[in-house]
């Protein structure tokens, strides 16, 4: 493979702006989900148009992120880069300024597609700029920065419209779920193997197909969060459902299943209108459960993680240029 000459302080400043790219687009995953009930207080909307302000941006940017890949192999990383950044900034700051939430829905759609390509033309940016560790060093890099800012979205969203209002929100992502202990570690959990998946995957195929590698793996990566998403969700309240029907028996099961399946999506003042009474149990129910899904997938990352640690011992990584020297 043919690396870039470039010294080594432009690296490592692309490096970082890479890494700043990281950390912009994931914040739009997360943060706007604490906004919706301000985003319903203002412009009203239905409880699936509301759902849709996070769904459109999700969809869009996993449906063009192997799209965005490909192109930057054609038309350029820098190109596709600013591009996708100046859609991305252009769409973010128009939002506020919509006056219902079909059209933030709309904007939403487009904000992800500028999202995918600044995103995947920051990545494939960095495969030329180094090699072997620190490569891997640089990809984890940009794997944490993503992952702390889908962590911190929700927190830095709720910071802003306690301090501004809902469109604050869009100007703070646009411009650059006691807790921030927690959230670090979670970041740094989620983006160091990320990184690390994203070093392995461009390091088996040819230079010019970098972009599309990247491409075709973050495609799978947000399939993927969105099947994990589902599954946590509903095992959430299953467990919910279970606790309250220990006490309230199968009399108000319907009830119950309702309100577990509301609590589980965080809209708790919803649930607890559809269950009166019930409050200080439903806060409690809900508060139990998310801790044992948390449990549950600590246990489950380390079974992950010990079963990776095997695989790659014994078979070891596979790189284009040792495919190329054989």
């Amino acid at each position: 493979m043919h690396y870039s000459s470039q010294p080594s302080a432009m690296r490592w400043l692309q490096l970082l702006a890479a890494c700043l790219t990281g950390l912009l687009i994931p914040l739009c995953f997360t943060g706007p989900a604490v906004v919706l009930p301000a985003i319903s207080a203002e412009l009203g909307g239905t409880a699936t148009q509301l759902s849709w302000i996070m769904n459109a941006y999700i969809l869009s940017y996993g449906g063009a992120v192997m799209v965005s890949g490909s192109l930057t192999d054609i038309y350029g990383r820098r190109r596709i880069w600013l591009l996708g950044l100046a859609w991305f900034c252009a769409v973010t700051f128009a939002i506020p300024f919509m006056p219902s939430v079909v059209w933030v829905d709309i904007l939403r759609l487009l904000q992800g597609l500028g999202g995918a390509a600044a995103f995947a033309a920051a990545m494939t940016s960095l495969a030329p700029l180094f090699e072997g560790a620190a490569r891997a060093r640089a990809f984890s890099l940009l794997g944490t920065t993503f992952g702390l800012g889908l962590s911190f979205g929700p927190w830095v969203a709720g910071w802003v419209v306690e301090m501004s209002s809902w469109q604050g929100v869009f100007y703070v992502t646009g411009g650059g779920q006691a807790v921030q202990l927690p959230l670090l570690i979670i970041g740094v959990g989620i983006g160091l193997p990320w990184g690390l998946m994203d070093a392995m995957a461009v390091s088996v195929v040819s230079p010019d197909r970098v972009g599309m590698a990247t491409g075709i793996f973050n495609t799978v990566r947000v399939s993927a969060d969105g099947v994990a998403i589902a599954v946590v969700s509903v095992l959430l309240a299953t467990l919910i459902q279970q606790d309250l029907l220990q006490d309230l028996g199968l009399l108000a099961a319907d009830d119950v299943m309702k309100g577990a399946g509301l609590a589980a999506l965080g809209e708790l003042r919803a649930a607890t209108t559809l269950l009166p009474g019930l409050e200080s149990q439903l806060a409690q129910s809900y508060a139990q459960s998310f801790v044992h899904v948390l449990y549950a997938l600590a246990g489950l990352a380390m079974v992950i993680a010990v079963v990776v640690f095997m695989l790659l011992r014994r078979q070891g990584g596979i790189t284009y240029e040792a495919r190329a020297a054989a």
